[in-house]
């Protein structure tokens, strides 16, 4: 059986995570070793890992453009900081604000996302 790969915590985004079990009860789960916090118990320890992986994470502001359509939030930063939720469209080079485009490839600013799909 293969390791599943433990996503970063979801609270803090410290990337030093492990798997522990529970001598009282005979369960797995996942705890960060910088905040503490830890995940769902399970039974079985990839099942403890999935669900410590299928938490929702905050998302983070970065500089590097998006790699695949979708929703994401968009700054400009500055004094002026205009911002909002965009669509991307990477076949196209096309970012929607508001109803006006822009070409991704001569935007600059921050991105954060995909912004996942509600339930």
């Amino acid at each position: 059986m293969s390791e599943i790969t433990k996503q970063p915590c979801p609270f803090c985004g410290c990337p030093t995570v492990d798997l522990l079990r529970s001598f009282t009860n005979a369960t797995w789960s996942v705890r960060c070793d910088a905040c503490h916090m830890f995940g769902p118990d399970s039974e079985d320890k990839n099942a403890a890992v999935e669900r410590w992986n299928a938490l929702p994470r905050r998302l983070r502001w970065t500089r590097e453009k998006p790699t695949k359509n979708g929703w994401y939030w968009w700054r400009t930063g500055g004094d002026c900081n205009l911002r909002g939720i965009v669509s991307v469209c990477i076949e196209t080079d096309i970012m929607v604000l508001a109803g006006s485009y822009k070409y991704l490839s001569q935007t600059t600013g921050e991105w954060a996302g995909p912004i996942p799909e509600p339930e």
